[in-house]
């Protein structure tokens, strides 16, 4: 079908005119961050301009005037409207520039240049699962980004046969830690036979994947992340990536007084980073796990991931890994959002001391005004016996946020 039987009769409001020629602009929203020492910015998407469409019309006729008039008032008339637009078809927008050109040499007619703007409802972001969506996405990002630098970092390439060796048995030393990791987690509902073969894979193939790093950094990271379904207690689950993310600190530095000393002290430098960063990321989800019934509940959960995610950003900005480094900052603000947004609207805590000991039910009454929250007051505090809230120990209550 030729173009021009495509081209649609154009219109605002319902008031028709012809087309000389139309101009489309967009463009994305967002924040140029530069970093000192780092001679390329990054730039963090924040969605997309509303889109414009500059149109150029015209009306004509012996009674052109009338039309003229009529398109002026569509134009002048407040909130959004429908245009027909010759090349996209029908959109919301809002008219916000035009002018009129009439000449006594072109006779009845009246030239516009008109600016709309794409218009939708003046809605606002809701607390939902969006946040978690945006850091599942983000900590995704993080995985690729931290797997492709350790590709770059680690080599056994043509290495001599202890160092080949030595990058083995770091495998296997963090295969022996995956594999004690859900000591610690309690209440697991995952496969924990499952979880078990996966880590005794790792060690067994250990000589082979340390020959092949992009398969090492894969089967590594997807280990940590099993850890991480095994339960659906998160709190568990974050104190066993948080013990992961330390791994490594006990190693005493290598002596680069040789080539091949060099690229040992590389490649165990590139495995223990691997795995630090892989349990920051999996902490990261873990906190997404984590039921918090008070708002000072969910900022003791936020700090505990970015404790995590923000160490492991650092180092990798000391040592000049900016991809890890910008993926790590990126997830550590997705935490950041998801908890600003599930905090929202939680009661905060506030902690008070009773001078004497005293039934709950009296506490209860003293400062809620009534007895409803008395369960609530015993299980958060682990009251023994409900007649007897010891005097001079703190009691936390909640309050409205």
């Amino acid at each position: 079908m030729p173009w021009q039987d495509e081209l649609r009769p154009a219109s605002f409001r319902g008031v028709s005119f012809t087309t000389r020629s139309t101009e489309t602009g967009g463009g994305k929203r967002g924040q140029l961050h530069e970093y000192p020492q780092r001679d390329l910015p990054y730039f963090e998407e924040l969605g997309l301009q509303g889109e414009t469409f500059g149109v150029e019309a015209y009306v004509i006729g012996p009674e052109y005037m009338r039309t003229r008039d009529e398109l002026l008032a569509a134009l002048r008339t407040r909130g959004a409207g429908t245009l027909v637009h010759p090349y996209r078809g029908t959109i919301e927008v809002v008219s916000t520039t035009w002018s009129i050109r009439e000449t006594t040499e072109d006779g009845g007619m009246a030239v516009f240049s008109i600016t709309f703007v794409e218009s939708g409802k003046n809605t606002f972001p809701t607390a939902n699962a969006r946040t978690g969506d945006l850091l599942e996405t983000a900590a995704d990002d993080a995985s690729a980004a931290v797997g492709s630098s350790f590709e770059q970092q680690f080599s056994t390439s043509d290495s001599v046969q202890w160092l080949v060796d030595d990058g083995a048995d770091l495998v296997r030393s963090i295969a022996d830690s995956l594999g004690v990791a859900p000591d610690g987690i309690g209440g697991v509902t995952g496969d924990l036979a499952g979880y078990a073969r996966t880590v005794a894979r790792l060690a067994t193939d250990a000589a082979m994947l340390v020959g092949d790093p992009p398969a090492l950094a894969a089967r590594l990271i997807a280990s940590v992340a099993e850890l991480g379904g095994l339960s659906i207690s998160g709190d568990a689950v974050l104190s066993a990536f948080e013990t992961l993310s330390t791994f490594g600190s006990g190693f005493l530095p290598i002596s680069e007084t040789t080539p091949n000393r060099t690229r040992q002290a590389q490649n165990r430098a590139g495995l223990v980073d691997l795995m630090r960063r892989a349990a920051a990321i999996e902490a990261a989800r873990a906190s997404m796990l984590i039921q918090v019934s008070s708002y000072d509940e969910a900022v003791s959960v936020r700090d505990r991931a970015l404790t995590v995610v923000d160490r492991e950003a650092d180092a990798a900005g000391e040592t000049n890994d900016i991809d890890a480094y910008r993926a790590l900052r990126e997830l550590g603000l997705a935490v950041v959002r998801d908890f600003r947004v599930r905090g929202a609207t939680l009661a905060r805590i506030a902690v008070i001391i009773p001078r004497q000991t005293i039934p709950v039910l009296l506490l209860a009454h003293q400062f809620y005004g009534n007895i409803d929250r008395v369960d609530e007051i015993v299980a958060r505090n682990g009251i023994r016996h409900p007649g007897f809230v010891p005097g001079g120990q703190p009691v936390e209550l909640l309050v409205a946020g």
